[in-house]
């Protein structure tokens, strides 16, 4: 007998070293692999943090107008679920704080501090699954049945007892203990499986952040913060911690079945429950650290990566950028900008006017989201975004081109009364008739360009140009060279006033009967 145990000792002895070994092997892997990280595939971004804002700065349709969904797939170089869902919630969020943010990247330089960061994070990536709508199942369980399950959990230490006193007798009590526990998980499994898979993601959010800050990843007065809460934290959490890290050891799974058996994950949520004020609480606050921690990896790889700078969010209206380009686009042409004022800009077809619009939107967002903007140099104040450049028919409510259009108008027309806005338009009430259209065009633009907003439009319309002497007027250029389109893709001052619509029928081979009829005078 003394023989088995001897042998169980060096087994366990020896999947320690190796797990030990392997740990360090894979801190030092985690570290040469981080330079070299692949930008993600397509992937479908979770909204569990994202519900958690109680208000939003964009809808919808700034995410499909500036594709926004691909610029943070390009910038995401996460690697945890929570570091991506605190990404894309930071982009919705209508303030974040950068300050954690940059102290975080500064303090990866440290190559322990990087070292650590990526190889606690990288372990909850394969454990962790969304959470933060555990308590959210708090009347799953009646009162008998909470009772139920924390005596049945107490029935083991009672039969150890009862053993030393009644011998084999406690046989008969313990099958039909065990019989009623088989019954039980049958009936509980399926319907308590979302809550134990979030208890257990709870409790390794905890376990991960804990790692964190002993390993001092975080600026001091950060983790005086997290201390007295992981503290607590952890306190609760023991069951799902000690099970787990003895799992880890367990090569025979014999951890496993007893967890199940014993339904020790649900008297883990249950103890969670008795304390919901305090770890619901927690719960967003742990989120959001472990989400900054994983974020600050990819703006540090971003800004190594592209041509970046930091943005200066300045108190007077206005914005400013120097060599500013569309992260999306390859060997884009970059552009420099200022203005205090709202603007019109004018140009032919496919001379550059939306993609100038998309390139502003999109790094006045990332400029909010990871404080960090694709050009050499850029400056504006914290306005409020409002897009129309892609309109489409909305088939979920039924609204057409022009209803979805002028309810987007609306929202910016009530937006600009309170706040201010930089609001960008793109051909404007494409979906009406020439005349109707002139006319409410006319209207609407009046009304914003008298806010104090900063109003951004784009246009082929010269009529409508004209009926807005006092507004700054931009253009983008082009010209048939060799019966080939040539554009800078460059903004200038002024207003364009050469259309290129016919001769790009000619260039893509439209019949000569149907040029000349457009060419032939009236």
């Amino acid at each position: 007998m003394m023989i088995f145990w001897v042998a169980i000792l060096l087994i366990l002895i020896v999947i320690m070293v190796l797990k030990g070994l392997w740990n360090v092997f894979m801190h030092k892997r985690l570290v040469q692999l981080f330079p070299y990280q692949l930008e993600k595939d397509e992937i479908e971004w979770n909204e569990e943090y994202a519900e958690t804002l109680k208000e939003k700065a964009i809808s919808k349709q700034e995410i499909d107008d500036f594709q926004l969904l691909k610029v943070l797939q390009k910038c995401d170089f996460t690697y945890t679920n929570i570091g991506r869902e605190y990404m894309y919630g930071r982009m919705l969020s209508k303030q974040c704080d950068h300050r954690l943010l940059e102290m975080m990247v500064q303090r990866y330089q440290n190559p322990q501090i990087l070292s650590d960061t990526l190889y606690h994070l990288y372990q909850l990536s394969k454990e962790y699954d969304a959470c933060l709508g555990l308590f959210q199942h708090s009347q799953v369980f009646s009162l008998w049945e909470k009772r139920l399950i924390m005596c049945l959990g107490f029935c083991p230490i009672v039969f150890i007892i009862m053993w030393f006193f009644l011998g084999e007798l406690i046989f008969l009590p313990l099958c039909i203990y065990a019989a009623l526990m088989i019954l039980l998980n049958t009936y509980y499994s399926q319907r308590t499986k979302t809550i134990v898979t979030e208890t257990m993601s709870y409790c390794f959010m905890i376990e991960a952040l804990s790692h964190l800050v002993k390993h001092r990843v975080f600026p001091e007065e950060d983790i005086q913060k997290l201390k007295p809460m992981l503290k607590k934290a952890k306190t609760y959490t023991v069951l799902a911690r000690v099970i787990y890290k003895i799992s880890k050891i367990d090569v025979f799974y014999f951890t496993q079945t007893i967890q199940s058996f014993f339904m020790l994950s649900l008297h883990q949520y249950l103890i969670l429950l008795k304390h919901q004020e305090d770890m619901e609480s927690y719960m967003l606050t742990f989120y959001e650290y472990l989400g900054t921690a994983d974020v600050a990896l990819s703006v540090r790889l971003v800004r190594e990566r592209y041509v970046t700078c930091l943005p200066e969010l300045t108190q007077d209206k206005q914005l400013s950028f120097v060599e500013a380009y569309h992260p999306l686009i390859s060997n884009p042409v970059k552009n420099s900008f200022s203005t205090t004022r709202s603007c019109m800009i004018t140009g032919s077809n496919a001379s550059g006017k939306s993609t100038f619009l998309k390139m502003i939107g999109i790094n006045m967002l990332m400029a909010k989201t990871l404080h960090t903007c694709f050009a050499d140099e850029w400056k504006c104040y914290h306005y409020t975004i409002h897009s129309a450049i892609h309109m489409k028919d909305d088939l979920t409510s039924g609204d057409s081109y022009y209803v979805k259009e002028i309810k987007t108008l609306k929202a910016m027309i009530d937006d600009v009364k309170e706040k201010d806005c930089m609001i960008f338009i793109d051909e404007i009430l494409r979906g009406t008739n020439e005349k109707e259209r002139v006319m409410i065009s006319q209207a609407i633009l009046t009304y914003l360009f008298q806010s104090s907003s900063l109003i951004l439009v784009t246009t082929h319309d010269l009529s409508l140009v004209e009926k807005f002497p006092w507004i700054d007027q931009y253009c983008f250029r082009d010209a048939i060279v060799n019966n080939q389109l040539s554009c800078d893709y460059k903004i200038h001052q002024g207003r364009c006033t050469v259309g290129n619509a016919i001769a790009l029928l000619e260039i893509y081979g439209y019949d000569a009967d149907i040029i000349n009829a457009i060419r032939k005078p009236n």
